[in-house]
């Protein structure tokens, strides 16, 4: 049996609290002594596994002959009676029940009526041995402090062991008292007493009246109060959404969208009334920085359908049911209440159905110096012989309507740009066909019968079942770009361009016709006049690549360096399509420049090493299908997750060590923010990360650097990046600047956090024991912080030339934190340091080696290796088959990321296989197998094997559904593992069972040394639910899913195969 020794009580503690020691073995009795040295030795009856005597090992706790002994030694029965009850910086939390002491020489009836006149008259007492039990229900906190021994229940819940009131024991809830007893622990240690009923006070209390009691007659029944609401001024700050225009409706409606940019009006509705009166109301989630003429009004912040004046607010204040029954009882009308004089008001209303798009009503007309234009529409003309078939028809031209009235048909609006030189017609390499060709024109656009047309070719995109590089693919790329670039959504546009381009290198046409769209949108400004902007904006960056892969301007020919130094400042406004290309042609202009393009190549890998971005690389109506798969899908998971905002209200159990709860509802809102950011509620996010971050203290270290890594990851969700995304330099710098134990406890939340941390396997309690600045090692805190390409290629290869010589473990340590850093290196070096991983790793420990090769796998496909990804799955499978039991929980978790690199590589057969194996390993018993079994069943669902998955999900909720049985660490990895599982499910399924799972919130606490600044498990499962609700297969629709896993395979394939020949 183990014998452990303990440097201090204080390092007892420190273990106890961090999870370090098994809550079977902290529940069981032990034999306990003090050493000559002050350290406390512990004998626990119950066996330690190896995994956690390894883990206590790394911790710094030691370890003594199992013959050790000591004529001192004393038998606890548990190791709640190891630690004694510490004080508490928490406020006193006094709603539920307090147990005062009274001994002989106290007064009892003096303590209950002092209580009694003080409005607590919720008392119950019993007489024990020595004096008396008080037991109240929310007494004053004065009364308290005065008493000389309160006590409240601890854990809160439960009526048998109490602790003194302001302090707190880590280990209460295992105290087990013998059956009919209650414990109290003070500060002089334990007392116990027989447990028996409770009198209620008013037994032992009599009470009298002042004077006799006088009978009143009601006069009749009062009469009613009529209260007029009205309008008062109030200092309201919110924007207007919704205008009414009165005179001269038309003809200001007229002017407005003569004026109005595109965009803005995408984001209006209108709807005309029959009295003349025209309504305009911004579209949800829209925000209006413009001048509107007529009557403004702001949304009701209770009520989304009702609108009051601006700087107006409704009197008397009522709740928000009486007002909605008052004045808006159809929800399916829009209400706005027309100010009048002296407060009073006018409801009006209309249909919610009678407002239409704005834009939809617009035909924007070109006729200013229209011959001018001529040249520019003859030289738009290009063919797609090869890709495009000849039954394809080119878009009729449409006849011009009639001039409709407002709200009866289309009005037309003038440009009002100023007009631009028209560029001279490019010539033509490529000859014409007979097949008519398509024509960019600029002369008149029917808005909507275009839109219409682009939509039903995004449509048929879908339902093609064809590879992402068929011609069938190509041919509907062709005709998006044609219709992006008439509905002058340029960066859309461009998208489609290159990726024609990009699937035809040989064809000139599609570049030529990238090139005439994007000086379109650059007025043909000269190529010059954009190198010299010290900030250009991502029309402009788009424009130069689109003329050096065309070729079609001879001043970037001849400043070729200074174009290539101005992309190098600026190439981050491209797609990474455009980026390569651009690389591409500027090496053919040098006569080929093969370390440039590696250059370019190691850049751009950087860029997409989680994935495509979604905002910068992918179009817009994949971005549609990705994050609204189904609109009332995605509003079902943006209110699952704003409703997440507001879980710390929910009543639950705290420990008396709890975190203040205004600390944790910050971070739970940064979580929260995290996962509207990544379903596209994009204001929404913003306000809640706002709200967070302003609700914690700025002066406290650990919660600055919290929050700038906080903030730093709902940026990048924002920005549509993979949750996969490293963390800003300067963020992950700043971890190493932070004291000793802050550094601890930042590292504990990390480790925690799959937002902050998605695929880091931290160690934060043996980098505290051993001092270090960094949860890797300290030869990785140096390197977080750097931003020198080639000290980061240095430092990773002295790390490697270290591994390669170190013992098992340590070998596994340091190649699990330099992969951290492969995809900042040249492609040849990460090849290199991957080969050395794969030979080098016989000798670690079978779990510990499917962690490093997996990590390898992913970096293999990152790097498009795929010989190398067969070599290192062909290593992965006989180690998976060596885990057994114990490891499977250990290498479960890695199973997601393997299938998405070995479908990437078309090895579906491969990963099921290895899945079977794992399954096999875990099928034992015990909350680490559950784990387990839930990672491979998330992995099954992800194949669409939800069938053979769904037996795992029903038997780990029927696990958290025992709400009294469980330890809340069990259920926390439980709910974390069935939480993600989920995701990968149907999306029906898989509400479904996220809804059970947050009803578990209830039990959530701890007594973590991380509750001065959050409560962690509190934390972790609500991100456990984020990340299940947000998931990429959950949140995005399977289809686009595919299509943009097949797009980042031809993006990689081309940029190796390219720099290759």
């Amino acid at each position: 049996m183990s014998v452990l020794r303990f440097e201090s009580e204080e390092a007892l503690r420190f273990t106890i609290t961090s999870g370090l020691v098994p809550e079977t073995v902290l529940a069981e009795p032990a034999r306990t002594w003090r050493d000559d040295a002050g350290g406390v030795v512990v004998a626990p009856r119950a066996a330690l596994a190896p995994e956690a005597m390894r883990a206590l090992a790394a911790a710094g706790v030691g370890r003594l002959p199992a013959a050790s002994d000591s004529p001192a030694a004393v038998v606890v029965g548990s190791w709640v009676e190891l630690v004694r009850i510490a004080r508490t910086r928490e406020e006193l939390d006094l709603d539920g029940p307090v147990l005062f002491w009274l001994d002989e020489d106290a007064s009892l009836v003096g303590l209950a009526g002092e209580l009694i006149r003080l409005g607590c008259d919720r008392l119950e007492y019993r007489r024990v041995p020595g004096g008396h039990l008080l037991r109240a229900h929310a007494p004053p906190y004065y009364s308290v402090l005065r008493a000389r021994a309160a006590f409240v229940p601890e854990p809160p819940g439960q009526d048998k062991v109490w602790v003194a009131a302001g302090f707190s024991h880590a280990l209460a809830r295992f105290l087990r008292p013998a059956a009919g007893a209650l414990v109290l622990m003070g500060e002089d240690g334990a007392r116990s007493f027989p447990d028996g009923a409770f009198d209620d006070i008013y037994s032992i209390v009599e009470l009298t009246l002042p004077a006799p009691k006088a009978e009143r007659k009601a006069k009749g029944s009062a009469p009613r109060i009529a209260v007029p609401l009205r309008l008062a001024h109030g200092a309201v700050l919110d924007a207007p959404s919704l205008w009414v225009v009165r005179a001269g409706a038309a003809a200001s409606v007229e002017r407005l969208v003569a004026s109005l940019p595109e965009e803005v009006a995408r984001g209006l509705l209108f709807a005309a009334l029959a009295s003349g009166e025209i309504v305009l109301r911004l579209r949800p989630g829209r925000s209006a920085p413009i001048e509107i003429e007529g009557e403004a009004y702001r949304a009701h912040p209770a009520i989304a359908n009702l609108f009051v004046p601006i700087a107006a607010n409704v009197e008397p204040p009522l709740r928000r049911d009486r007002l909605r029954e008052l004045l808006t009882p159809d929800p399916d009308e829009v209400v706005w209440l027309r100010a009048e004089a002296g407060g009073r008001f006018t409801v009006e209303s209309t249909r919610d159905d009678a407002f239409e798009p704005l834009s939809s009503f617009v035909d924007y007309v070109i006729d200013r110096d229209r011959d001018k234009l001529v040249p520019w529409i003859r030289s738009a003309t290009f063919d797609f012989a090869p890709y495009v078939g000849a039954a394809e028809p080119s878009l009729p031209a449409p006849e011009p309507p009639p001039k409709p009235e407002v709200g009866k048909g289309k009005r037309e609006r003038k440009a009002a740009e100023a007009p631009a030189p028209a560029p001279e017609p490019r010539p033509r390499s490529a000859p014409r066909t007979e097949q008519q060709p398509e024509r960019l024109r600029a002369a008149r656009v029917d808005t909507s019968r275009v839109a219409e047309e682009l939509a039903s070719v995004e449509r048929q995109f879908f339902e093609l079942d064809a590879a992402a590089d068929a011609p069938e693919r190509l041919a509907l790329w062709a005709r998006m770009a044609v219709l992006d670039t008439m509905l002058a959504r340029a960066h859309d546009a461009a998208l489609s361009w290159n990726r024609l381009v990009w699937e035809r290198p040989d064809d000139p046409a599609p570049a030529a016709a990238w090139a005439e769209a994007e000086d379109l949108v650059v007025r043909g400004a000269p190529s010059a006049t954009l190198l010299a902007l010290v900030d250009p904006s991502r029309d402009h960056v788009r424009a130069i690549a689109a003329r050096l892969v065309a070729g079609s301007d001879p001043d970037l020919a001849a400043r070729v360096h200074d174009v290539s130094l101005w992309l190098d400042r600026h190439d981050g406004h491209l797609d990474v399509r455009s980026a390569w290309l651009a690389r591409l042609a500027i090496s053919k202009l040098v006569g080929g420049d093969r370390l440039g393009l590696a250059r370019g190549r190691d850049r751009l890998l950087s860029r997409i090493h989680s994935g495509l971005s979604l905002e910068r690389d992918v179009p817009s109506f994949l971005r549609r299908a990705g994050r609204t798969r189904d609109v009332a899908q995605i509003e079902l998971l943006a209110a699952r997750l704003e409703a997440l905002a507001e879980i710390m209200a929910v009543k639950r159990r705290r420990s008396a060590t709890e975190a203040e709860p205004k600390l944790t509802r910050a971070y739970v809102r940064f979580v929260v923010a995290f996962g509207l950011a990544r379903v596209g509620r994009v204001e929404r996010a913003r306000q809640l990360r706002d709200e967070a971050a302003s609700a914690l203290p700025a002066n406290d270290p650990i919660h600055s650097v919290l929050v700038r890594a906080y903030v730093a990851r709902v940026g990048q969700a924002l920005e549509g990046l993979a949750p996969e995304t490293a963390l800003p330099a300067d963020v992950s710098a700043s971890f190493t600047s932070l004291e000793r134990l802050e550094r601890y406890k930042v590292d504990r939340v990390r480790q925690a956090s799959k937002v902050l941390e998605p695929h880091e396997r931290l160690d934060p309690i043996a980098a505290f024991q051993r001092g270090e600045a960094d949860p890797r090692g300290p030869e990785f805190a140096a390197l977080r912080g750097e931003g020198d390409p080639a000290a980061i290629d240095r430092m990773v290869a002295e790390i490697m030339t270290q591994a390669a010589s170190a013992p098992p473990e340590t070998k596994a340590r340091l190649y699990d934190g330099a992969m951290d850093f492969f995809p900042s290196l040249r492609h040849e070096r990460a090849h290199a340091h991957l080969r050395a991983i794969l030979e080098s790793v016989a000798d670690i420990d079978p779990a510990r080696r499917v962690q490093v090769l997996e990590e390898a796998l992913m970096l293999a496909g990152h790097f498009g290796e795929e010989p190398l990804a067969r070599e290192l799955l062909a290593a992965i499978e006989p180690a998976v088959a060596k885990v057994g039991a114990e490891g499977a929980s250990a290498i479960a978790p890695v199973a997601a990321g393997m299938l998405r690199t070995l479908r990437r590589f078309g090895l579906r057969v491969e990963a099921e296989r290895i899945l079977a194996l794992l399954q096999q390993a875990a099928a034992g018993k015990g909350t680490p197998n559950l784990v387990a079994r839930l990672h491979t069943a998330g992995a099954l669902a992800f194949l669409g094997q939800l069938d053979r998955a769904r037996p795992v999900f029903e038997e780990a909720l029927a696990f958290l559904r025992g709400l009294q049985d469980q330890s809340v660490p069990d259920r926390l990895k439980v709910t974390g593992a069935l939480a993600r599982a989920l995701g990968t499910a149907p999306i029906d399924y898989a509400l479904a069972g996220m809804a059970e799972l947050e009803k578990g919130i209830a039990v959530v606490t701890d007594s973590f040394n991380t509750n001065t600044h959050v409560c962690l498990s509190v934390l972790d499962f609500v991100e456990s639910l984020v990340l299940g609700y947000v998931s990429d297969d959950l949140a995005i629709d399977p289809v686009a899913r595919r299509h943009l896993d097949d797009d980042e395979y031809l993006v990689r394939r081309r940029i190796h195969k390219d720099l290759q020949s």
